[in-house]
């Protein structure tokens, strides 16, 4: 036996396992990716974008939720100092609790109206 060649051992099986799991992963996620661009593109085109996002924005509206992120904003800069604190920050620190904030029946309302239109054949 040389060297260069050794027999396989179980670890080595579980890492090549995990190689492959990992490229499975990467495919699918690429392939996800793709098909939420092109489902992107449909309702750019179709102007179906521009309808769901005025929708949205009422129903955020609605909710209070602009005026939740203000608050969020405050604290902030706040905390920070308004001197201190760059747009960058401010996003950074906002962007998960603003997401958060959004209520559940609006996401649900937003999928329902993606689905619609994906079930009329984009017409």
């Amino acid at each position: 036996m040389t060297g260069s060649s050794r027999e396989s051992t179980p670890t080595d099986d579980v890492s090549c396992g995990v190689t492959e799991e990992r490229e499975q992963l990467e495919r699918q996620d690429a392939a996800a990716q793709q098909q939420q661009m092109a489902i992107l593109q449909q309702l750019i085109e179709s102007g179906e974008k521009d309808r769901i996002k005025a929708l949205l924005r009422e129903r955020l509206q609605e909710w209070g939720w602009q005026d939740q992120v203000k608050e969020f904003c405050k604290e902030v800069m706040r905390i920070k100092g308004t001197e201190s604190v760059t747009l960058d920050e401010l996003v950074a620190q906002v962007l998960s609790k603003a997401r958060a904030a959004v209520p559940d029946s609006v996401k649900v309302e937003a999928l329902k109206e993606v689905r619609a239109f994906l079930e009329t054949g984009n017409d």
